[in-house]
């Protein structure tokens, strides 16, 4: 122990045993020094935690374009579901030395929207199911409602992947992952190191529900939007907000999202009289 040139005390630790984790270097020390009139007593705590080499990279496919998709019902998940890669690599980028324990996955915030569009079904279940959720595999284990899944590597594992599926056209959730290794658990980043750790699904403004890729095509309308506008009629809008558009309907069997620059309206009808609005 000491002082330093600019006034500051330090210490020196030396012959200490590192903790049961070899990542951690902690302790206490206690020094005695006489002084006039009594002792002086110091007592010096520290816990110095080494950073990981290794990294977890999160990679959504096709990330920039993905839109969700509901099936055929509230129980049916939709036929695109997004494939999400997880990679251990060192701080250089290449794949790591240290494997993993196991996967750690939760999805946060989750939207739970009557149905699946707006207009089906006509009598939605009472009790929403979040809209997003994790596809069963092997080797994991998925509870709290399809919102936790963890996957375990019982011979260690650098690389894996998993699924979302999805049951509603206007869904939303943030994912985060972690990495069990063997001395520590670090978090997982988006597409990169240093990436977003909270992963927005799809991919979208923080403020917004509705997928980026989707307000890009049709010309960035707020989500609250009704502007649609007609040739000889004052009165602007069809009644349906950008987001409503967006989360779309089922028509004739299929599921469709609306456009916002386009005034719209559905007809409920059986299908005999299909050939009348030909």
């Amino acid at each position: 122990d000491g002082s330093s040139d600019t006034g500051q005390s330090y210490i020196t630790i030396a012959y200490e045993p590192w903790d049961e984790n070899p990542r951690v270097l902690k302790g206490s020390k206690t020094l005695e020094a006489d002084v006039a009139g009594g002792k002086l007593v110091t007592t010096t705590t520290w816990n110095l935690v080494k950073q990981s080499d290794v990294e977890l990279i999160v990679t959504p496919q096709k990330y920039d374009t993905w839109l969700p998709i509901p099936g055929r019902d509230e129980q049916t998940p939709g036929s695109e579901m997004m494939t999400v890669n997880l990679e251990l690599k060192d701080r250089n980028g290449r794949p790591a030395s240290e494997k993993a324990k196991s996967f750690e996955l939760i999805l946060s915030n989750t939207s739970k929207e009557k149905g699946i569009t707006i207009n089906m079904p006509l009598t939605p279940a009472a009790q929403q199911l979040p809209d997003l959720r994790f596809q069963p595999q092997q080797g994991a284990v998925i509870t709290q409602d399809g919102q936790l899944m963890t996957i375990y590597c019982p011979a260690g594992c650098v690389t894996t992947s998993f699924k979302i599926a999805c049951f509603d056209g206007g869904a939303w959730t943030t994912l985060t992952a972690k990495a069990v290794l063997e001395t520590d658990t670090i978090k997982g980043n988006l597409l990169e190191s240093g990436g977003d750790e909270e992963i927005l699904i799809p991919k979208r403004d923080p403020e917004s529900k509705i997928a980026t890729a989707w307000l890009n095509q049709n010309g960035n309308p707020g989500e609250m939007d009704d502007k649609e506008s007609s040739d000889q009629n004052y009165y602007n809008g069809d009644g349906l907000t950008a987001y409503e558009e967006y989360r779309g309907v089922i028509s004739k069997g299929e599921f469709k999202r609306l456009d916002p620059k386009k005034k719209e309206v559905g007809i409920d009808i059986i299908r005999p009289d299909l050939s009348f609005f030909s």
